[in-house]
């Protein structure tokens, strides 16, 4: 990953503006997972006054590229991402990063998912089996939602079912190879996207729907950064359901809502609306939005979970916190990582967590 020296410069000569957008700092208390501090550390590595170490190793990985210090920049068109993957690859190749980040390595070159899983989905029709038919969607669930949130694949199948759309997946999907990229594995990300691309394209769809955000923002912005362009359109599932709002019935629900906007989905993709229509239209829902929300909204740790997860755990309480003080009994996302962690971190509460698909499988008129 090429290091963007402009970037670089304006953290350092920067005085701490995203210091309190940062929730991993907010929750350490470490200067070194700031932008201006990490960057300046790194740049006193390059000119060889500085040694690298496990402890600024862990720092670097406790940045889970979430954007929300990007969006509260006093530089405008910042970009955080190419300075965060050339620290976490430089550390990543030194020895330094996380053991359970090598471990990550090792699964997703042997099993090709994070989480050192051999498994495939069950057949639940004709439907998926792979032939010569063009379906009107290929649906593509990503690791988190396979190994982590299986039940979000299957809500999303139902309401399928329900408004009679055809549709076809790869039984042994693999990794998109996004995750590899974020922690320092260039060229490992590389060969899955390759792999995960030429899989995909053997498959006759008009439209690929995404169920995690992360492999949604890959497949839009990543691949063809790496010369894999879709030539069908690829579109978040919560996109995707928009479009049908009108042929969904549900029953009615007296739930008080909050709804979390996951980072990929909402800073990197700019799907705000969506979500929130979905909500409003569908279950007449009011009053959901968490204090910080759209673009100035909270991070629930994200995958810093799949290697230091009670770091992460921390950062979601945050979340979970908030929604006990506004008395809401359901917490809404759209991203199956927040699914996860959050549910982690409110596993002694009374508030309920679903993923947004769950929620409607759960309250579809049959």
């Amino acid at each position: 990953m090429k290091l963007d020296i402009k970037s670089q410069r304006q953290c350092i000569y920067c005085h701490n503006f995203c210091k309190f957008s940062c929730s991993p700092y907010l929750s350490e208390k470490d200067q070194k997972i700031l932008q201006t501090q990490k960057n300046y550390l790194i740049y006193l590595h390059n000119n060889k006054k500085l040694k690298l170490d496990a402890e600024l190793g862990r720092s670097v990985y406790l940045c889970n590229d979430c954007k929300r210090c990007e969006y509260y920049c006093i530089y405008d068109g910042k970009d955080v991402l190419p300075n965060n993957r050339y620290s976490k690859e430089l550390i990543f190749k030194n020895g330094f990063a996380p053991d359970e980040v090598y471990k990550i390595e090792e699964n997703l070159k042997k099993y090709k998912n994070a989480f050192g899983l051999d498994t495939k989905k069950k057949k639940i029709n004709k439907s998926y089996h792979h032939d010569d038919n063009e379906y009107d969607i290929y649906i593509y669930s990503g690791d988190y939602v396979k190994h982590l949130e299986p039940q979000v694949f299957d809500s999303f199948v139902k309401i399928l079912d329900m408004l009679d759309i055809s549709y076809v997946y790869d039984e042994d999907e693999i990794s998109d190879g996004i995750l590899a990229l974020d922690l320092g594995m260039a060229d490992l990300s590389k060969n899955l996207m390759e792999e995960n691309f030429c899989k995909i394209n053997k498959y006759k769809f008009k439209k690929m729907v995404v169920l995690s955000p992360e492999c949604c923002y890959g497949f839009k912005v990543e691949y063809e950064k790496f010369g894999y362009k879709f030539k069908n359109n690829v579109v978040h599932y919560t996109e995707f359901i928009n479009d049908y709002i009108n042929n969904i019935k549900v029953s009615k629900t007296n739930d008080r809502i909050k709804y979390l906007d996951p980072c990929k989905l909402g800073r990197f993709l700019g799907i705000f609306e969506e979500p929130r229509n979905i909500l409003t239209k569908l279950f007449g829902a009011k009053d959901f939005e968490f204090f910080k929300n759209k673009e100035e909204s909270n991070c629930c740790g994200g995958y810093i979970s799949l290697y230091d997860r009670d770091f992460s755990n921390n950062i979601s309480m945050d979340i979970i916190r908030e929604c006990k003080e506004s008395g809401c009994n359901v917490l809404i996302t759209a991203c199956p990582l927040c699914l996860n962690n959050l549910k982690r971190a409110g596993s002694d509460c009374r508030i309920k967590i679903y993923d947004l698909l769950e929620y409607i499988d759960m309250h579809l008129e049959r």
